[in-house]
């Protein structure tokens, strides 16, 4: 997912803010939430009083503090600067499930929200199965056949590159499964 400030580098950060009563979760990334830290240390009020037990609590909880505030204040600005544009909340064409709606619920609506969400849904997917599809289980009875179709694609694309020796690897590999798989049928 794409940080909502820069539009352009990985979000990693999640920010809420309340925007006509209701919340507002905001993605941004590492250098948007870095840069909103560093705006905001030049704001931050300085102690005058010596109190040296405030003092201490405010700078053991000053980092996140920097970081929500910067966060906050990067937002607000970036909000004014972009006043003009309408804000546009993409929606999937077949189902009218719009992106804050998937967002909030964690589900989509119909087929057609994997394509309508792509950008989105692709770094999620990534992240949680370190793959670009689905590496869950196999039901059993389908793992012969899984690896059986995985012999065949590594054999044609052994054959199409010429690597013959690695091809008469994987045929060997395919028949010994064929023979096992017919013991099993016997």
């Amino acid at each position: 997912m794409k940080c909502e400030i820069c539009h352009t580098a990985d979000a990693e950060t999640v920010f809420i803010r309340e925007e006509s009563g209701k919340q507002r979760e905001l993605y941004v990334c590492r250098k948007c939430a870095a840069h909103a830290q560093a705006s905001t240390s030049s704001r931050r009020p300085r102690s005058g009083n010596g109190a040296k037990d405030a003092e201490n609590a405010v700078s053991a909880l000053r980092p996140v503090l920097d970081e929500l505030f910067g966060a906050a204040f990067e937002i607000l600005d970036y909000a004014v600067k972009d006043r003009h544009r309408p804000s546009v909340d993409p929606s999937c064409p077949a189902c009218g499930l719009t992106r804050n709606e998937w967002r909030k619920n964690t589900t989509l609506g119909c087929p057609a929200c994997y394509k309508a969400f792509a950008s989105e849904l692709l770094p999620l997917i990534r992240d949680e199965q370190n793959a670009d599809r689905h590496v869950g289980k196999v039901p059993p009875k389908y793992r012969e056949t899984a690896k059986r179709d995985e012999l065949q694609r590594a054999l044609r694309a052994a054959v199409d590159a010429q690597d013959y020796e690695r091809a008469a690897l994987l045929r060997e590999e395919l028949e010994k499964l064929e023979l096992k798989s017919k013991g099993r049928n016997a």
